[in-house]
């Protein structure tokens, strides 16, 4: 089955999306203010962005997205942020973790230098023959569903698809990116990061997939699920 033949029997409603570590002098967002993720609105519209450092303006964005690792200097603020605030004169806390060392142990567990010897991430929407390291898309609750299990068709593994809070860009990036060192990848549920979520329809979530299994997906399909009669029920909400 072609990917774009997938994304019909899904409905869909956006692209593929193509991700992979470059190396460029310059790159591109629409988005230059505030949270960076929103660059993913454009790609599904078709536009290819490039992202480097010096085009993310939110210091989250910079872990997430893996352009930084984690510093003391840089933990020493997220980590009251995110969690509980510093009182007077600061910023109030997000109050997401319950205390700053909660989130600090939740940064020191992400995977670190996750670009390598890159200095960009390119997205762009898929399209037969490229050559991206990872593959991502939109999708409903139905629709995941479907992709998660295509996705573990021939992976018996309790845990090949997993969903942790983390902030949505690091769910696309930091810790897809880390799952390419592991022998067997995992698939990973992102877009429950409460501050980025509000960029995207509310029923929504991403699904990011090493390129590898997404091809092993594709060449599943059509002997999968997708075409037995389990799926009728799920088919029929999805065209509706």
């Amino acid at each position: 089955m072609t990917h774009e033949n997938l994304a019909h029997e899904l409905a869909l409603k956006t692209p593929f999306v193509s991700i992979k570590r470059i190396n460029e002098k310059t790159g591109y967002s629409p988005v230059t203010k505030g949270c960076t993720l929103r660059i993913l609105k454009n790609v599904f519209a078709g536009e290819k962005v490039v992202l480097t450092l010096d085009l993310v303006s939110c210091n989250g964005g910079k872990l997430g997205f893996g352009f930084k690792d984690p510093s003391p200097e840089m933990l020493e603020n997220i980590k009251y942020f995110v969690s509980c605030g510093r009182g007077e004169g600061f910023p109030p806390g997000e109050r997401f973790k319950h205390s700053p060392e909660d989130v600090e142990a939740m940064f020191q567990m992400q995977p670190k230098a996750v670009l390598e010897n890159c200095n960009a991430i390119e997205f762009k929407p898929y399209e037969t023959g490229d050559t991206p390291e990872l593959v991502l898309t939109l999708v409903n609750a139905d629709q995941l569903a479907a992709l998660a299990t295509l996705f573990t068709y021939r992976n018996p593994a309790l845990d090949a698809v997993i969903m942790t809070m983390c902030s949505g860009c690091a769910s696309v990036a930091r810790l897809p990116f880390g799952e390419l060192r592991n022998a067997t990848s995992r698939a990973i549920i992102g877009n429950c990061d409460i501050v980025s979520r509000n960029h995207f329809d509310a029923e929504t979530f991403f699904f990011t997939i090493p390129a590898a299994e997404f091809a092993g997906m594709l060449a599943d399909a059509d002997g999968s699920f997708i075409g037995a009669p389990a799926f009728n029920g799920i088919r029929k909400r999805l065209i509706k």
